[in-house]
């Protein structure tokens, strides 16, 4: 698992429970008690059937929908923690909303089915509620959650509002936050060093002794699938970082194919992003070498 997972699953399994469940009714206290205390040491086979017993007992119990719905994304089940969660949300009053951080979790699970513009909504929605969590919590999701939100921002290449959220997490004392903040300007550096008119693929990678050799390594893998060395090129910044990039490529999902390979090169170096990027033209305005007489344009409705 990449580095910025493990900090974001950090989120998920921090805190302290026993806020939440102390919120339930006493007859099902101790039987959710022991469901938490199953998987917390790891039982996931006994937890399920616990929750599940639970949550057919109460179905719009904010806390058992929650906490069953964090040994599900343990379980990287996340189809079914999302529906889960969505039941929390509808179920939840204000108190409930102050208790846990529910969207942050949604958000991960976001994260990590790559909807990362939902993501980010989601992310925005529990700022709303950290100053109400319980004080053991506070400060910990507030970093947590400005941080992901970052990450979720730089994965829609929306840069100012990535810097910004990581910006206030590093202020907040995260070092995860100061290297996410490294990689993101070292994201915009090399972009705005590329020709514009120019497809290709990058990696920001932060400072690592393996950097240099995972490059070279990454390197070796595109001039094996076909990209001319002269094209290949490597950014280094004034603070370390490195940027792996390639000029022309044949096709979109041809660049597609290769984020995957390279991604598994990279050992303990800090990959931000392998980001393609193509002509687009032809979305907004249609094909614009038939002259001023051609009426069918497509109108692109993305950011």
């Amino acid at each position: 698992m990449r580095p910025w997972l493990l900090a974001s699953a950090a989120i998920l399994f921090s805190g302290m429970a026993q806020a939440c469940v102390e919120r339930i009714d006493d007859e099902l206290k101790p039987e959710l008690e022991h469901a938490i205390e199953l998987r917390e040491s790891g039982e996931h086979a006994l937890a399920e059937p616990a929750f599940a017993r639970l949550e057919a007992r109460a179905p719009d119990n904010f806390c058992i929908l929650y906490e069953y719905g964090r040994l599900l994304v343990q379980e990287e089940e996340y189809d079914r923690a999302l529906a889960l969660l969505d039941r929390a949300v509808k179920a939840a009053d204000d108190l409930d909303l102050a208790s846990r951080p529910i969207y942050n979790m949604r958000g991960f699970i976001q994260l990590k089915r790559k909807d990362f513009d939902t993501a980010a909504e989601e992310f925005e929605a529990q700022k709303t509620w950290i100053p109400k969590l319980p004080d053991k919590i506070r400060k910990s999701t507030e970093v947590k959650v400005y941080n992901n939100t970052g990450w979720a921002y730089l994965q829609q290449d929306r840069y100012d509002q990535a810097e910004l959220n990581f910006l206030q997490a590093e202020t907040l004392g995260s070092k995860l936050a100061t290297r996410n903040l490294e990689v993101t300007r070292s994201i915009r550096s090399t972009i705005e060093s590329q020709d514009i008119e120019t497809g290709g693929v990058f990696a920001a990678i932060a400072k690592s002794s393996r950097a240099p050799l995972d490059i070279e390594k990454a390197a070796d893998k595109l001039k094996e699938a076909g990209i001319p060395a002269d094209q290949i090129r490597v950014f280094r910044r004034d603070n370390g970082m490195l940027s792996l990039t390639y000029g022309a490529y044949l096709s979109y999902p041809k660049a597609q194919r290769f984020q995957d390979e390279l991604m598994d090169i990279y050992l303990d170096s800090y990959v931000a992003s392998i980001s393609p990027w193509t002509d687009v033209t032809e979305e907004f305005f249609g094909n614009l070498s038939v002259g001023p007489e051609r009426t069918d344009r497509k109108v692109s409705k993305s950011n």
